[in-house]
C-alpha cells in the first residue's frame, strides 16, 4: 500500500487508486465529487491555528514540531528493533526531527497513530529530506543543513547538505562487493523470503529487467511460484512478494487472480482485485467474477479496492459494481 505525508492540512495519507484528495488550497479538477478524501492519521504535529505559526520558536514542540514534512518511509528493514518495523517515519522540516506514526488498519483503510518523535537533533540547522533503509538494515537520513526553510529564497547554503545513517547497534556486515544482478533467477526468487525487504524489492527489479529485455529468460525460474502463491501454510508476506515477482515478470494469468479472488487471506484478495486492473482495465473474462465476488465480499478492506478499480471497467458495467457494492 502507497502512503505519502504532506504540509499545511495534514502530514499522512493513503494512498488509493482513483482517489481525489483534499487539498491546500483550489478545487479538484473534477467538479463532479461529492467529499474528497481526508488525512488517514488522528493527529497532527502543531497545535493548530495560523499554519505560518509553526515557521519559528518551540510553539509546537510537544506536538511533533510543525506541520511541513518532507519525505515518508515504512521501516522493513533488519537492523532497527521489532517496534519499528512498519512504522512510518518523515522528516519534520521545522522541528528539526523525524516524527513517527504506527499504521494500523481500520475500517476500510488505515490511520496513523502519533508515536514518540523517532529523532531530534539538536542543530537547529537540521532540515530532513528523505529517509530510506538499506541492505543491512541500517537508515539514511539527508540533511538539507540549513537555517530557515522551503519558502526562503536567498540562495545561502545550497551546498552544504549532509548525510546521516542510523544503526541499531552492530549491523549485519554487506559485503562490498554485493551486486544483485549477478545472481541466478532462482537465488533473485530465494530473497523474496528475505527479512530485509531491501533485498526483497531489489531481486524483483531484478527479475523485472530480465524479463523486459528477454522475454522467457526467467519463465521456469517463476512458474514454482504459481503453487507457492496458492499455497496457504506460506507465509502472508511470502505470498505476497510471490505474487509481486510473477507479475512484474508478466507471468500472473487472469486465471490465477480469479482464483485468488476466493482467498482466506484479505491481503491476498486485495492484491487479486488490483492486478486485474493493473493494465488500465480488468479483461472482460473477469468482469463477471469480478461483479459477483464484490457482493459477496465481507471485508471493508477488500471492499475500498472493488471499489478503487471501478472507473477501469465499462460504464455500464461500473453500475453493476456499484450495485453489488451497495447491496452489502
Amino acid at each position: 500500500h502507497g502512503f505519502f505525508t504532506n504540509c499545511v492540512i495534514g502530514h499522512l495519507w493513503h494512498m488509493v487508486h482513483g482517489a481525489h484528495f483534499k487539498r491546500m488550497f483550489g478545487s479538484d479538477f473534477n467538479p463532479h465529487l461529492y467529499e474528497l478524501i481526508d488525512t488517514c492519521a488522528d493527529h497532527r504535529h502543531w497545535e493548530g491555528g495560523d499554519w505560518k505559526s509553526s515557521r519559528f520558536g518551540v510553539k509546537h514542540d510537544q506536538s511533533g514540531g510543525g506541520h511541513a514534512h518532507s519525505g515518508a518511509m515504512i521501516y522493513l528493514g533488519d537492523n532497527w528493533p521489532e517496534e519499528y518495523r512498519g512504522s512510518l517515519l518523515t522528516c519534520n522540516v521545522h522541528g528539526n526531527r523525524v516524527n513517527r506514526d504506527r499504521l494500523e488498519r481500520q475500517g476500510s483503510g488505515f490511520v496513523g497513530r502519533h508515536s514518540p518523535d523517532f529523532l531530534r537533533a539538536e542543530d537547529p540547522w537540521f532540515v530532513g529530506l528523505k529517509l530510506i533503509y538499506g541492505p543491512d538494515g541500517g537508515v539514511y537520513i539527508s540533511d538539507w543543513s540549513d537555517f530557515g526553510e522551503c519558502h526562503d529564497n536567498d540562495g545561502v547554503h545550497r551546498s552544504s547538505g549532509r548525510i546521516y545513517k542510523v544503526v541499531h547497534g552492530q549491523p549485519t556486515s554487506i559485503d562490498a562487493k554485493l551486486d544483485l544482478r549477478q545472481l541466478s533467477n532462482e537465488q533473485l526468487i530465494e530473497l523474496q523470503t528475505h527479512r530485509n525487504d531491501w533485498f526483497a524489492r531489489r531481486a524483483r527489479l531484478n527479475l523485472q529487467h530480465r524479463a523486459r529485455l528477454e522475454p522467457g529468460a526467467v519463465s521456469s525460474a517463476v512458474s514454482p511460484l504459481r503453487d507457492l502463491i496458492r499455497d496457504t501454510q506460506q507465509p502472508l508476506v511470502h505470498r505476497l512478494r510471490y505474487l509481486w515477482a510473477l507479475h512484474v515478470t508478466q507471468g500472473v494469468q487472469t486465471e490465477l487472480l480469479l482464483q485468488l479472488l476466493v482467498d482466506p487471506e484479505i491481503d491476498i484478495r486485495v492484491w487479486a482485485v488490483r492486478l486485474l486492473a493493473d493494465r488500465g482495465s480488468v479483461p472482460a473474462s473477469a468482469h463477471d467474477a469480478l461483479i459477483a465476488r464484490a457482493s459477496a465480499e465481507t471485508s471493508p478492506f477488500c471492499r475500498l479496492h472493488f471499489a478503487s478499480v471501478m472507473t477501469r471497467l465499462p460504464l455500464h458495467r461500473r453500475v453493476e459494481l456499484a450495485e453489488a457494492l451497495t447491496a452489502n
